[in-house]
């Protein structure tokens, strides 16, 4: 008798895809801004947005670009000082890909999706902290770390009616009660 090994459902193949797009977008911003040159900053909100237009074309899904506009103002970016033209970058990247993420999800999987963005954030999170080594440089360590954590605001949403607080990681956790409406 030939054993049938049964396939998952597509559900559950993509909230383990999401899971793994977040740990790995996670782990590239988290680069991106540790390595952030105040000299090449010439059109960030563009190349913000041509991560996800080129992440919806790889996938062959067109984005619509009909959806809420960036609230950061880049006008003055130049004039920030490198520290606040991080936070503004590290901040409209995670609009975006808020704004990427949400829009393909279904109302009923917003909680699952949630478990799996935190799932992801997390994992990404223990496999920085397992680099650390005697002679990491601390200021890069903790800038990634930083916006691995900031990374949680995408499961901020104003649809999203319920929150489980209490299964957050103590780090993640502070950044998300700050930023409750």
């Amino acid at each position: 008798m030939v054993n049938r090994r049964s396939l998952d459902s597509l559900e559950y193949l993509s909230l383990h895809a999401c899971t793994n797009l977040v740990h790995d977008r996670c782990r590239y911003i988290a680069h991106e801004v540790a390595e952030f040159d105040s000299k090449k900053t010439e059109n960030v909100e563009g190349n913000i947005k041509d991560d996800f237009t080129n992440i919806g074309l790889r996938n062959g899904v067109e984005i619509n670009s009909d959806l809420e506009e960036i609230n950061v103002k880049t006008e003055n970016f130049s004039s920030l000082s490198t520290t606040e033209q991080r936070q503004v970058m590290l901040q409209q990247y995670i609009q975006e890909f808020k704004r990427y993420l949400w829009s393909y999800v279904p109302w009923y999987l917003y909680g699952r999706i949630v478990e799996r963005i935190l799932a992801g954030i997390i994992d990404c999170i223990e496999e920085i902290k397992s680099t650390w080594k005697l002679g990491t440089n601390m200021p890069v360590f903790t800038l990634k770390v930083w916006a691995m954590v900031k990374m949680a605001d995408i499961i901020q949403l104003k649809q999203l009616r319920v929150l489980q607080i209490d299964a957050m990681p103590k780090m993640i956790r502070s950044n998300i009660l700050r930023n409750l409406d």
